[in-house]
């Protein structure tokens, strides 16, 4: 790791290097495992400051360069392939590589959160624990947002292997055919000006990694295989509202009638 620098502005620290899974647990995992812990021992408030090193959805970015919500800079870094390829079953190497994971399981856990704190106090069955309840479920149903347009009954059929390995992604290989259409023309373009094209495209060239194998890039070549949809993510919308319409009758949670002091 690089010294301090004496003028006072140290460099990021690097993740990626020597010291760069100490700093994954000190400032992710560690709180992240707090949090979990106070949550099941319903320590809501206290879990939710234990996320807040990790996640706040009340802050903004800074000119110190934070960004918006996220107080770990590698949970916004851009996706890179340095681990999944070696473990393509590591779930911590797949969210190291591709932080997008590590996002959705602390948010998630932070609706969880709400949603648990919600419960603890609509059990209380008192008029002012059922007014806090209601307030932790509109919080978490202006944090969700509205619900997706999706449906977590899957429509997938059964297919044979032998179709699954002789199938091909048409659009994949649509974009292999402009790719070497427009290295064509380049190439012509060069040939007609001195070694220099005129002719520009849009799109960013790829860079592969021939040094290491990918047991996933063969699953690109099929129109069958799909990114997963996360049922969790979806079902959150699921309690508080169910929750609210049964706190103005002043049912419990098993929706029996009942009747308060």
């Amino acid at each position: 790791e690089p010294a301090l620098a004496e003028s006072g502005n140290q460099p990021f620290m690097d993740f990626k290097g020597a010291n760069g899974l100490y700093f994954w647990e000190l400032f992710f995992h560690l709180p992240f495992l707090i949090s979990h812990r106070l949550n099941s021992e319903q320590q809501f408030s206290d879990a939710e400051y234990w996320l807040s090193f990790i996640f706040d959805p009340t802050r903004r970015s800074d000119s110190s360069g934070r960004p918006d919500y996220w107080n770990v800079r590698p949970l916004v870094d851009e996706i890179s392939r340095e681990r999944s390829p070696r473990a393509p079953i590591d779930p911590d190497g797949i969210a190291s590589d591709n932080p997008v994971h590590y996002r959705k399981a602390v948010y998630n856990h932070f609706i969880k959160n709400l949603i648990d704190r919600g419960d603890s106090a609509y059990r209380q069955l008192t008029p002012d624990a059922l007014n806090e309840a209601k307030l932790w479920y509109v919080r978490v149903l202006d944090l969700l947002g509205p619900r997706p347009d999706k449906r977590l009954v899957s429509g997938w059929e059964p297919i044979t292997l032998n179709t699954l390995a002789n199938s091909v992604n048409g659009r994949l290989r649509a974009f292999e055919q402009r790719l070497n259409e427009q290295e064509r023309l380049t190439a012509e373009s060069e040939a007609a000006n001195d070694g220099q094209s005129l002719i520009m495209f849009a799109q960013p060239r790829l860079q592969l990694m021939p040094f290491t194998a990918d047991p996933t890039v063969p699953e690109l070549d099929s129109p069958y295989f799909r990114i997963a949809l996360t049922r969790e993510l979806v079902q959150n919308w699921d309690p508080p509202e169910a929750r609210r319409p049964t706190l103005r009758p002043t049912r419990p949670l098993d929706g029996k009638p009942l009747q308060l002091p």
